[in-house]
């Protein structure tokens, strides 16, 4: 009895509210995800976000359907709404978090950009009118940035075959849930129109997005990156020499490198993989020429995941000018994981003070 009167409060402050309740459980979905948000190898991350969008599909399966007949279930159902954007403000904010450390911003601020629009359509009226289209839209693009990050960890390997597998997989697993709701006599046009296609579309977006170099190299991200005088490798740290002013906190090592004769120019980075992960990554080297910046060097580093703290390397350039330079860390096929500009500034020889940074 006293359940009956609870849930009639609820379903009263729900009726109330209604118009505010979807979106503060998307919210209160993606705060909670940040909040407790692991490693992107983190197996409980990978189960729960698996569980998450077996839950979401079960959701999606009786928006074609209909409402389950079973009382316990009928009375969920009431709030299937704000349990589908909890656990997509879950999922989301989970693979936004994912995709925005693995890219500098310059690199992916496409990608980043149209998830954004994605979520907003989600909140608009305008947009929830459509309901299953929207709502089916959404899952798909978890579905799909779900294996662009689970295939690479499974292969230990970025590249064009794993991405190719990435989106094989939640396709193949679409065409299987609309054939599953075929067999349950839903309407084929209905779900063409309000699943197959939009997501199918979301596919080809995908495809450009890689063509043109925009997705982020999931699951590599980029921990440290800087320009250094000196480095020198003391089993198990690095150090690191550089001129850089304390009070300059914002950069790292000498992004004003005053460059002496015979002086080298070191390039050290931290780069996170997860364990099992065996590939190579490139220090690109570009100058800033009248035509913009132009190759001037590569150099191919090989890494190994699993290190918590990232797996460092770095390298060096004898021969460079005075100008803007940039370097790009990247995986074998071209895609940005971090950037450093820096200007290098001919300085006649004279006594320096090096300090020195641990890594």
């Amino acid at each position: 009895m006293q359940d009956s009167k609870i849930y009639k409060k609820v379903l009263e402050l729900h009726n109330k509210y209604e118009d505010w309740v979807g979106p503060f459980f998307f919210l209160f979905g993606f705060l909670f995800d940040v909040l407790t948000l692991g490693r992107i190898d983190d197996p409980l991350n990978i189960i729960s976000q698996g569980i998450y969008l077996i839950i979401l599909y079960s959701f999606l399966y009786f928006e074609f359907t209909g409402t389950p007949e079973h009382k316990k279930i009928e009375k969920l159902f009431k709030f299937k709404d704000e349990i589908f954007h909890f656990l997509l403000g879950a999922l989301l904010s989970a693979f936004t978090l994912f995709y925005f450390k693995s890219a500098s911003l310059s690199a992916s601020f496409v990608f980043m950009l149209t998830i954004f629009i994605l979520l907003v359509i989600n909140e608009l009226q305008i947009f929830q009118k459509l309901g299953l289209l929207i709502k089916s839209t959404l899952l798909f693009l978890c579905l799909v940035t779900y294996f662009l990050y689970i295939i690479p960890l499974i292969i230990g390997k970025v590249g064009f075959f794993p991405f190719i597998f990435s989106l094989i997989t939640p396709v193949l697993i679409l065409f299987a849930f609309a054939s599953f709701l075929r067999k349950k006599g839903c309407d084929q046009k209905r779900i063409e129109k309000g699943m197959v296609y939009p997501s199918l579309g979301l596919v080809a977006l995908f495809i450009v997005f890689y063509l043109f170099k925009l997705i982020p190299p999931i699951p590599l991200s980029a921990q440290h990156l800087g320009i250094y005088h000196n480095i020198e490798k003391d089993f198990p740290h690095y150090r690191l020499s550089h001129e850089k002013p304390r009070w300059k906190f914002w950069e790292t090592g000498d992004e004003h490198f005053r460059a002496m004769p015979e002086d080298k120019i070191f390039v050290f980075t931290r780069i996170f993989a997860p364990g099992g992960f065996e590939d190579k990554i490139v220090l690109h080297f570009l100058k800033e020429t009248k035509d913009g910046y132009k190759t001037s060097d590569k150099i191919p580093l090989n890494i190994t995941g699993g290190r918590g703290e990232g797996f460092r390397g770095f390298a060096y350039k004898s021969n460079y000018t005075p100008g803007s330079w940039r370097v790009q860390v990247e995986t074998k096929d071209e895609l940005e994981i971090a950037r450093i500009n820096f200007e290098v500034i001919e300085t006649p020889s004279a006594p320096r003070l090096l300090k020195e940074e641990i890594h």
